[in-house]
């Protein structure tokens, strides 16, 4: 019994591990888009598609295929949360250290967020969610450079449309609140209604094509 604890422990800190490298390299490609908006809605892709290239546990792309009856799937699915945002905090010590207009760019991207509220944050984050999915399935379904344009193209789609990627975004939250703590209470609510769109936004093609994406 022990034993079987101690390999499930193993487990899941190798899942956080890479979890938390995928959300560095999220936030990493935010870095690029709040360093230059124009270049960075397609340098921003460079993050995804080492998620994807690379096999790691990103929200977004693991979502839309657990069993939310299996109560080992919510868990796996919580430590992969979890670590995303801890590579998120960490990119944004490094995009801290970048230009200066790095942290302006985050909070007017928060304050954006806020003034939305959290419904128009909710339903714009699923839109983000059938985005991501179509994207990421996309490129893993073949090795072919068309196989990778969805994924390309999909980052700008939904940058420019202001959907809401709860992983991108809590690099921005970060990187905002190193100057300022103030936006936690304001933007928290935002957030999590992100998770959740999102989380409905990725499910939708399990839900349509039941027949074809598996997981």
């Amino acid at each position: 019994m022990l034993s079987s604890a101690m390999k499930i422990n193993n487990n899941m800190s190798k899942v956080f591990l890479q979890s938390a490298f995928a959300g560095l390299l999220i936030g990493l490609g935010g870095f690029a888009y709040l360093s230059n908006p124009v270049t960075g809605v397609f340098l921003f892709a460079f993050g995804l598609a080492c998620v994807v290239l690379y096999k790691l546990p990103l929200y977004t792309g693991t979502v839309g295929f657990v069993d939310f009856k299996c109560s080992d799937d919510w868990k796996f699915l919580i430590v992969v949360l979890i670590g995303n945002i801890f590579g998120t905090l960490i990119s944004s010590i490094i995009a801290c250290c970048g230009p200066d207009c790095i942290i302006p760019a985050a909070t007017e991207i928060i304050h954006q967020r806020t003034s939305m509220g959290f419904i128009r944050c909710f339903i714009l984050a699923i839109g983000c969610g059938v985005v991501m999915s179509a994207a990421v399935e996309a490129a893993r379904a073949g090795k072919t450079i068309a196989n990778w344009l969805p994924l390309l193209f999909g980052i700008p789609v939904f940058i420019s449309c202001g959907m809401l990627h709860s992983i991108a975004d809590m690099f921005y939250f970060c990187v905002s609140s190193i100057s300022s703590f103030s936006t936690l209470c304001d933007y928290s609510l935002c957030w999590i209604f992100a998770v959740l769109g999102n989380g409905i936004g990725c499910s939708l093609y399990r839900i349509f094509f039941a027949n074809k994406i598996t997981g």
